[in-house]
């Protein structure tokens, strides 16, 4: 009885063959990351992220724009106007703490606040902080980590948007590997089930033992199961490698049978430029320490921040009052005659919470220095590494290539023999064997070295 498992492969198989004698469309490498670049929903989250921060900085401005207000209080008793105030005013702030604000008050009644001027008056006022807040304050350190933030975003942004070109890349490897190998098994079935029609007719015409026959049926199970394993990773590397494809309408792309991948590309090989160059001075430009020197300057307005909070907070307020709000300017009156002033005074004693907050990001920014350090060490040492890895390759890719050659030199001349009666299907088959297993292995070969290249090309952001 036929298994279940025998009639699927049956399927795949005559599926797969049929898709290799239609017309085929190759899609290269260069292609699919373009694709990549132009419609994939991580580079669009990664635009509207940067303009987010963006819009963030514009709000921090808008902390220094003029604000217009006016209000209105009346009481009424008994036909009586207790009070009516009435004040209309503009506050302009300024880049180093300084607010100017003017204004007009009417204000009548008869139970008004002492205090109150009654009638018409216009004023000009100055607040001015002459300790905390006079070097930082709150609104300046916002805008001034805000304009830091879109660096920081930048950098964190092109390190997502490389990881995700990097694992494209690898995608678009693993499909090219799985594609080559699929095709190596194929082109493989195909030639020994040719010799065993002719060794089924030797055995016929008694010209060979009948157990050769059973020797390359066993053979050919043996490659048809490493063709049904190869097909079915091919298939889940197409899969894969379609998670990546989107439209311009962002909608996603499933990767048609017909296409296959630019297998010349994997032997486009660069590593010997790539070997040139330092791993210090690949790591030196890495985004990651720029995202590091950006948190260090974070750190650093919020130390900035902490040192003003030890200061006592002092702020002088003077205004210049006219009760002529229409023919008399408010300066037009002599200031000693005519203005408010006033003084405000707090500090906190001790100020633990100053000086512990002070310690605090004293030890947060030698913390981040010590991140940056040891983070430039990890890339040093990692690209190094990959450099290694490359030589490793593309040395056991020579080797490699050699051993084909051999492998196929050794089975030519075991069909010779064969033919002329002086060898056997087992020799023969192990002869071949050996063959499509280096082949494999070149292909796993060529694959991790293309590997090690994009890797390589990861850290120095060359993807």
């Amino acid at each position: 009885m036929i298994s279940r498992s025998y009639i699927i492969f049956i399927l795949i198989f005559s599926a797969f063959s049929q898709v290799l004698s239609q017309e085929l469309n190759v899609l290269s490498y260069d292609q699919f990351i373009n694709d990549v670049k132009r419609n994939h929903p991580v580079i669009t989250m990664s635009a509207l992220t940067q303009n987010i921060q963006a819009e963030k900085k514009t709000e921090a401005l808008g902390a220094f724009d003029p604000i217009i207000s006016a209000n209105s209080d009346q009481k009424s008793l008994d036909q009586k106007n207790y009070f009516t105030y009435q004040n209309a005013e503009i506050q302009i702030p300024t880049w180093y703490g300084i607010e100017v604000y003017s204004g007009i008050e009417n204000n009548r009644g008869l139970f008004t606040n002492p205090e109150t001027s009654l009638g018409n008056l216009a004023y000009l006022g100055l607040s001015v902080p002459i300790g905390r807040d006079l070097i930082l304050d709150k609104r300046r350190a916002k805008l001034a980590e805000a304009k830091l933030m879109i660096n920081y975003t930048a950098n964190e942004q092109q390190m997502v948007i490389n990881n995700l070109l990097l694992d494209a890349s690898m995608a678009y490897i693993d499909w090219t590997m799985n594609y080559e190998q699929v095709r190596l098994l194929k082109e493989s079935l195909d030639l020994i089930n040719i010799r065993k029609q002719a060794i089924i007719s030797s055995v016929k015409g008694g010209d060979r033992a009948a157990i050769d026959t059973v020797e390359i049926v066993a053979q050919i199970n043996s490659i048809e199961q490493s063709y049904q394993e190869s097909l079915v990773a091919f298939i889940n590397a197409q899969y894969d490698l379609s998670s990546y494809l989107w439209t311009q309408d962002r909608i996603p792309v499933l990767i048609k049978d017909t296409t296959i991948p630019d297998t010349m590309w994997l032997e486009k090989n660069n590593h010997s430029d790539l070997l040139l160059s330092l791993p210090d001075q690949i790591a030196s430009v890495h985004p990651k320490l720029s995202l590091l020197d950006t948190k260090i300057e974070l750190e650093r307005i919020d130390l900035r921040m902490a040192n003003q909070s030890l200061l006592p907070k002092i702020d002088l307020k003077f205004n210049a009052l006219s009760t002529d709000v229409i023919s008399s300017p408010v300066f037009g009156q002599p200031l000693s005659h005519n203005y408010k002033f006033g003084i405000d005074f707090s500090m906190p004693i001790p100020n633990r919470y100053g000086f512990a907050n002070q310690r605090i990001q004293k030890a947060k920014i030698n913390s981040i220095i010590e991140e940056r350090k040891l983070t430039f060490t990890q890339l040093e040492l990692k690209i190094a590494n990959i450099q290694n890895e490359m030589k490793m390759l593309a040395s056991q890719k020579v080797v490699t290539q050699s051993a084909v050659q051999n492998y196929t030199t050794l089975l030519e001349a075991e069909k010779v023999r064969f033919d002329l009666g002086e060898s056997t299907q087992f020799l023969l088959n192990s002869r071949e064997n050996k063959l499509i297993e280096t082949n494999i292995k070149l292909i796993q070969v060529k694959s991790k070295l293309k590997k090690a290249e994009m890797k390589y090309k990861g850290l120095s952001f060359e993807l």
